[in-house]
């Protein structure tokens, strides 16, 4: 990450999570205040790489992403491991809810060797007052084995990090 110090770098939408992600990330780092921060949607972004507006842009998604899909039709793209910067730095021992996860090779076009990064996780919030019941039958049609296996299918092949599991 140190070799995009004084580089234009897509950042994600001002108020995005994927911004937010970036800044701690980048700030955890001691970059985010040497980079040129362009604040774009993923699609913004990959458009302004295709046009050597950027030198690189940060996503904070699933994969495969069609951003990168379409910036890896017209350029030749590399993905950066991101987790061997976080492993170094700290960033796991500081921020546990990030986990390490594998981009497959494949996963975009032009890059053949799997990547290492990190994700975080979903939360999903109810308020008190909404009944069990309705809580018990959304995260029921959820977390089927079927809704599993289209998550793994859409992913490419990766399997998520948990399993369908009966709730009672």
């Amino acid at each position: 990450m140190q070799d995009l110090e004084g580089k234009k770098v897509g950042v994600g939408n001002t108020g995005s999570g994927a911004f937010a992600n970036c800044e701690l990330f980048f700030t955890h780092l001691g970059v985010w205040h040497k980079i040129e921060r362009n604040a774009m949607g993923y699609n913004d972004a990959a458009n302004a790489f295709g046009n050597k507006q950027l030198d690189a842009f940060w996503l904070f998604t699933g994969f495969p992403s069609g951003a990168v899909m379409m910036a890896a039709q017209t350029n030749a793209i590399d993905l950066l491991d991101l987790d061997q910067d976080a492993t170094e730095s700290g960033f796991y021992e500081q921020y546990p809810n990030f986990t390490r996860i594998e981009i497959p090779p494949g996963s975009y076009k032009g890059v053949d060797k799997a990547v290492a990064s990190f994700q975080d996780s979903a939360l999903w919030v109810a308020n008190a007052k909404v009944p069990d019941k309705i809580v018990y039958d959304l995260l029921s049609k959820l977390y089927t084995d079927e809704r599993l296996a289209y998550l793994v299918r859409i992913s490419g092949g990766h399997s998520p990090p948990y399993k369908a599991i009966p709730l009672s």
